[in-house]
């Protein structure tokens, strides 16, 4: 009976998972449905990503035929130790989240720069990763929509992004 306890909690855990995907990542299609955070990759992705003095840069790219804003960046510093079968008592690792200032054309690109945890220290370093959490996807006027992933009324941007 405890197999059977067990099996039905991880699979209302699994079935949680599935329909709660705004905990991880999301945007409005056509429908205003939730993309999921498998499908995000399809609107818009980072690249190029690099920390340097405090600081973690990168891209993103507006992978859609509409203009993308509220462009929300996680960044995951984990928190690696020197001695990992020795770790010390607290876990350093941390997310931040940042909002693009800018609006991202369609398939343009907008560069970022944001605060970043320390890099490194005499125990152990951060190892960072960003990825984009949330977006609004505003369709464009008088275009096509863009593959299921427009959604909301809106203009163009208004403000073109940085090369």
């Amino acid at each position: 009976m405890t197999h059977l306890v067990r099996t039905a909690t991880l699979a209302a855990l699994a079935a949680l998972a599935v329909t709660v995907p705004s905990v991880a990542a999301f945007a409005a299609d056509d429908a205003g449905q939730i993309v999921t955070p498998q499908r995000m990759e399809d609107v818009a992705a980072v690249r190029d990503v690099s920390v340097a003095d405090g600081q973690v840069s990168g891209m993103v790219e507006n992978r859609t035929p509409d203009t993308l804003r509220d462009v929300r960046l996680r960044i995951h510093s984990l928190w690696l130790w020197k001695r990992e079968f020795r770790p010390g008592e607290d876990d350093r690792s941390r997310v931040d989240y940042y909002v693009l200032p800018q609006e991202i054309p369609p398939h343009g690109t907008a560069r970022f720069t944001a605060p970043a945890a320390v890099t490194s220290h005499a125990d152990g370093r951060y190892e960072t990763h960003v990825t984009v959490a949330d977006v609004t996807v505003v369709a464009t006027p008088g275009g096509a929509p863009g593959a299921g992933t427009s959604g909301g009324a809106g203009g163009p941007a208004a403000s073109p992004s940085a090369p």
